[in-house]
């Protein structure tokens, strides 16, 4: 009897075994596919997870590990060109504002910008300094509008003066920048004239911008003052002109001329006192006088320039009244003015000669 169990667990010689792993082979049967496919796919599935893992980390760690996603790198990028545009602007805004102020340097005018506006404030000369400003501004690359709030400054006067003239008097008038000009001008007007005889209505303003225009007029008899107040305002500091087409040397009336060509009343030296030898010179002067007391007659006393100007003025001036008070005791009713002028007023300038010296110590006669 046949054990045909033990062939049936025996295997027969030469036959191929199958392998003893669960690896299953592609000369298996239809049935062993699938597992062949899980593993494959298994496999795919390790590539897939732990080769990014290796690199830099799950998906759900990009920022923790230093590397960007994708959507991040695009909001950084637009980030940055935000920054760059905003720097781009801000340079625009300050090259303007440099290019502005450029333009109107040293104009006094003063511009605001905001932003392609342009606003111009401050005073200028004129229009046409006005329209040369705004030019420029518009000419400037990024400048779209120009408010103009500039105002045309009032224009600048001239000062003027003029110095009215005559025998007894001077006075000066119009319009200076200062007062320390208008001290000037009197103090000159005193190297000639008295101080009482000095009428000075010269108003400051500091308005007034130079060259300073001055004028002289007057008709004068008196050739000595005629000269003295020429050179006194000859060269004023500040006038650009001095106007002297009106102001002339008269002739003397024959009353004024009758009394200065008689001989020179002698004094004794450094005194007022009238030396006897004149008494006769002043009879004369006494007789052309009384021809007519309507007359008013300044009696002027002069000096030559030896010694102080002090003493000199006090001696013309005792000299005027002792001649005044001589021709009173004559009879005289005019009208008289006894003044000293010392060496103001030289005849002979300048002193070369002792007969120099005598003709500026002299008296003289001259209607006023």
């Amino acid at each position: 009897m046949v054990n045909t169990t033990e062939e049936i667990d025996r295997p027969k010689a030469g036959a191929e075994q199958r392998p003893a792993t669960g690896v299953p082979s592609l000369a298996e049967d239809g049935e062993d596919l699938p597992a062949f496919l899980i593993f494959a796919i298994g496999i795919a599935v390790l590539v897939a997870v732990v080769i990014p893992l290796s690199v830099g980390g799950s998906g759900d760690d990009d920022a923790s590990a230093g590397v960007p996603s994708e959507d991040h790198a695009e909001v950084v990028d637009d980030e940055h060109e935000a920054d760059e545009a905003e720097e781009v602007a801000a340079d625009d805004g300050h090259d303007l504002d440099g290019l502005v102020e450029a333009a109107v340097a040293d104009t006094g005018v003063a511009a605001d910008v905001s932003g392609s506006t342009v606003t111009l404030t401050g005073e200028v000369a004129d229009e046409a300094a006005r329209g040369s400003i705004i030019s420029a501004v518009e000419g400037i690359e990024g400048v779209e509008s120009v408010v103009d709030e500039m105002t045309i400054a009032p224009a600048a006067s001239t000062g003027t003066v003029e110095l009215a003239a005559s025998q007894a008097a001077l006075m000066l008038s119009g319009t200076v920048p200062t007062q320390a000009m208008s001290d000037d001008l009197e103090a000159r007007a005193r190297t000639v004239y008295s101080a009482d005889q000095i009428d000075n209505q010269l108003v400051v303003d500091d308005g007034v911008e130079p060259p300073l225009g001055i004028s002289v007029t007057g008709n004068l008899t008196d050739e000595a003052l005629f000269n003295a107040l020429g050179l006194a305002f000859a060269d004023v500091e500040g006038a650009e002109d001095i106007d002297f087409s009106g102001f002339e040397l008269a002739e003397s009336a024959e009353f004024e001329t009758q009394l200065n060509s008689l001989s020179a009343i002698q004094f004794a030296s450094g005194s007022a006192q009238i030396l006897p030898e004149s008494a006769e010179i002043l009879d004369q002067a006494a007789e052309i006088l009384n021809s007519d007391p309507s007359i008013v007659i300044e009696i002027g006393g002069h000096t030559d320039s030896v010694g102080s100007s002090e003493s000199n003025q006090k001696l013309s001036e005792d000299r005027a009244k002792a001649v005044d008070a001589a021709l009173t005791e004559r009879g005289v009713t005019n009208e008289t003015s006894p003044r000293g002028y010392g060496e103001q007023r030289l005849a002979k300038n300048p002193e070369s000669t002792d007969e120099d010296r005598a003709t500026n110590r002299r008296i003289e006669f001259r209607i006023i």
